[in-house]
């Protein structure tokens, strides 16, 4: 008897050896996982600078404008390179749109992820965005640019027109304010936390495991 409860415990182990071995490897994977800048994890790719004429039929607005605020993401534990950046500008010049003296837009908080990274307060941009509605969406790949470095596509553009009028306070929409730009987020976080609760999923699993383990043993 003594004999066979040695083999058993024995062979517990050795299972519980076995087992605990892959466990810690998929940990390992998933602290990389986690810890990978959004940067080295993914790479935008372009189709290439279209011709102007040719990228303004699929754009929704062509326009000028200075940046006037930016709110950035909600921070979480785990954070993707796609997560939309608000950005607010004043508007000065329109060539494609109704648009509205401010317009509010998105775009992925990197460039890893297409995002146009370039905006900041202050600056002004020829802006090339899509969408039906406030916020419009814009990226690395739609030739939003500093309206400095836009000489050439200014003159194709042409004299353009203002915007539209302002709207009286009654009538003026509510755009989206950092709470809604957290809001915006909101349906895009679920997905990010994967990671640690599949981390802490596996840890406790090797933990269950090496308490049977040394309650056998004993």
């Amino acid at each position: 008897m003594m004999m066979e409860r040695s083999f058993q415990v024995r062979g517990a182990r050795g299972w519980g050896r076995k087992l605990l071995i892959p466990l810690l490897a998929v940990v390992w994977m998933l602290v990389g996982l986690y810890s990978e800048k959004p940067d080295e994890a993914l790479a935008c790719s372009c189709i290439g600078p279209l011709p102007l004429s040719e990228a303004m039929t699929h754009k929704t607005a062509v326009f000028a404008g200075k940046v006037t605020d930016i709110v950035p993401p909600e921070s979480k534990p785990v954070m993707s390179s796609a997560e939309p950046v608000l950005v607010t500008l004043e508007v000065s010049r329109v060539w494609k749109g109704q648009v509205p003296p401010e317009v509010q837009l998105t775009t992925a908080m990197s460039s890893a992820s297409c995002g146009y990274d370039g905006f900041h307060v202050g600056g002004e941009f020829l802006v090339l965005a899509h969408g039906e509605e406030q916020p419009l969406q814009t990226g690395l790949c739609d030739g939003t640019q500093p309206l400095a470095a836009a000489e050439p596509e200014l003159s194709e553009l042409g004299a353009g027109y203002e915007p539209l009028a302002k709207p009286s306070v009654a009538e003026q929409p509510q755009g989206p304010t950092s709470e809604g730009a957290e809001g915006l987020n909101e349906g895009k976080s679920v997905s990010s936390y994967w990671i640690p609760a599949g981390i802490t999923l596996v840890v406790l699993a090797g933990l269950l495991l090496f308490i049977l383990n040394k309650k056998r043993s004993a």
